[in-house]
Order: C-alpha cells, then structure tokens, then sequence
C-alpha cells in the first residue's frame, strides 16, 4: 500500500493496514494495522526476536503441533505441489544442482546408518511404482542402447566376481529357465544355415592362440578372478539374429567374453561395434 490512507478511513473501508507515510517511536515507515495501530515492521522485528531467544521451545512446538495435525499439513503439502508442479520441480532441480556435494554427504551418512530403513523404502517405492518404473528403466535403454551397451562391458571387465556369482545365483533359482535357453540354444543352431563339425572346432583351436575379442592367451582353467580359462566357441554374428553356424562366422573366446558379447554384435572388449 503506497496512498497515504488514515487509521479512520481504513476502519471505515473495512481495510486491516493503513498508511500514513509518518515514521514510528522505531523509526519505520511501514503500513501500519487498522486494528491495533501498531506498526507492521515492528511487529515483524519482534517476532524475529522472539524466535532467535526462544529457538529451542519453539522447535518443540513446532514438533508438537506436527505430531497432532501430521495428515492434515500432508495433505495442504500435496495441495500446494499439484497447484504448483513445475515450479515445484524447478526449484527441486536447482536446489540439487547448487548443492549436489552436500545431499551425497547426506545421502552417504544415512546410508551407512540405516542400511535396512533404506532398503525397506527402497523396496516399498518399487513394489508401489513397479511398472512406471519397469517402463522408465526400458525406455532409457531404448534411448541409450550403445551407451547402456558400453557400460555393460566395462561393469563385466571390471566385476566378473560379482557377475559370475549372480549367473550362477540365476540358473540355482531359475533351472526351468535355464533350461529353455539351453533347448532355444540347441534349437537355433539345429535351425541354423550350415554346420560346425567337432573337427571344424579343432582346426579353429589350432589357428586360434588367443582369444578373437581380448587377444589374451587361452590357459586351462579360469583364475580366480574369472578372466581368460580355455576357449569356447562364439559366433561372431549371434544365431538369434540370423548367424550361420559355420566355421567362418565362428570364433573362439574366453567364457567372459564370450558371455559378454551375449547375442549382440558389439565387441565386447571395447564395447564399439563389430563389423560383420
């Protein structure tokens, strides 16, 4: 308010403030309340007062008063952000920008003391969202196919503990599974365009010294870590995707890469893509 309106005339036009344009006993020109004629900014200057001397009493009430109207401020929260999404959001995004370092720090410091809590909202957002989520995650790798590709390869080099242990997890708790793929697999190359004899398989060993994908010699078992061990026999154009089961779309390579590989046609190693 900026025109010059008295305490009378405010009252009489049902207005709560006025404004004189004359300071108070505090030296503000502030409006002032029709009600009381006590200045706004003084009031202001106490109550902040009021707070700095009685922050702890006033962090109990706060609490209090949460505790016995907790639905009710949920719901005036979940109003105010449907009215207000994108501004919302905006400001939920930039906030984390400004102050990405200091939410890990957070982030990790609960992590580390409440493993359980974590894994417990984890789960209960998941099962509450699982096919929004299903359908976010597979329009990401749509999006993303050679990126999510890359980084597949470079998990397995730098994991093959933790993948072998959870391929063996899988075919311990999906033998029904395990043994689909095993019959598609057989299936594929009985369906396949031309043959691979055992005999094709020793003369591929014997011009192969080092694996087609890593360039790692073949050792006759796998170490501990789960690299290199004896050749296995890969097709360099995947059976599923219309690969001929011959000796020259054969290679041989160690299980890890090979598993790497899968049925895509991208290197496995360096994650680019194969020429075929």
């Amino acid at each position: 308010m900026t025109q010059i309106v008295t305490r009378a005339e405010a009252t009489a036009l049902g207005l709560k403030r006025f404004y004189t344009g004359d300071p108070c006993k505090r030296e503000h020109v502030a409006e002032r309340f029709a009600s009381t004629g006590g200045c706004v900014a003084c009031l202001r200057d106490q109550t902040d007062e009021w707070r700095r001397n009685n922050s702890e009493k006033l962090r109990e009430l706060s609490a209090e008063y949460r505790q016995a109207n907790l639905e009710k401020i949920r719901e005036k929260a979940r109003q105010s952000y449907r009215a207000n999404r994108e501004n919302e959001l905006a400001r939920a995004a930039k906030y984390r920008r400004k102050n990405k370092e200091a939410i890990n720090r957070r982030r990790a410091i609960r992590r580390r003391g409440s493993p359980n809590i974590i894994r417990e909202e984890r789960a209960r957002h998941y099962y509450a969202h699982r096919a929004e989520l299903i359908e976010k995650r597979a329009k990401y790798r749509r999006d993303h196919a050679e990126q999510e590709r890359k980084n597949q390869a470079r998990y397995r080099r730098e994991n093959p503990e933790t993948v072998r242990r959870k391929h063996a997890k899988y075919r311990y708790l999906q033998p029904d599974k395990t043994r689909e793929f095993g019959i598609a697999r057989r299936a594929r190359e009985r369906s396949a365009p031309g043959k691979f004899t055992p005999a094709d398989w020793r003369a591929l060993l014997a011009r192969s010294p080092v694996c087609y994908y890593c360039k790692k010699k073949f050792t006759r078992t796998l170490r501990p870590d789960g690299t290199l061990g004896p050749a296995t026999h890969d097709h360099v154009i995947p059976l599923s995707k219309g690969g001929a089961n011959t000796p020259e779309n054969s290679v041989a390579a160690h299980l890890s890469c090979n598993v790497s590989k899968g049925a895509g046609s991208w290197h496995p190693v360096n994650g680019q893509g194969l020429l075929l």
